[in-house]
């Protein structure tokens, strides 16, 4: 009688061990499953971060290279400017010239 009394005792034991067990693994399942999907959200703010900044490089791009061509286009619009302001002042100094002259 003994015997079964304490078979049963360790029964009881071991059933409450694998339960406890049972436990501990059932709550580390659900972190696993909230940290899966915790991860899943960081990997779409990564992507959708990337893909913004990639956006914001490109049309930074797109805004360089237009205003290189603007100002390859003023280059040769500044230049005629300067060279006709010293021939306009060339003039001028002409015209000054033969007036204080006179």
């Amino acid at each position: 009688m003994e015997k079964i009394e304490s078979d049963l005792k360790e029964l009881e034991l071991k059933q409450r061990s694998v339960a406890r067990a049972y436990d501990s693994v059932h709550a580390q399942a659900n972190s696993f499953v909230i940290f899966t999907v915790q991860w899943k959200d960081l990997e779409d703010h990564f992507e959708s971060t990337r893909n913004s900044l990639e956006a914001c490089f490109r049309e930074l791009e797109a805004r360089q290279e237009d205003i290189g061509v603007r100002e390859s286009k003023s280059e040769p619009k500044d230049w005629n400017f300067h060279s006709e302001m010293e021939a306009k002042a060339g003039e001028l100094r002409g015209l000054r010239e033969a007036v204080d002259g006179s």
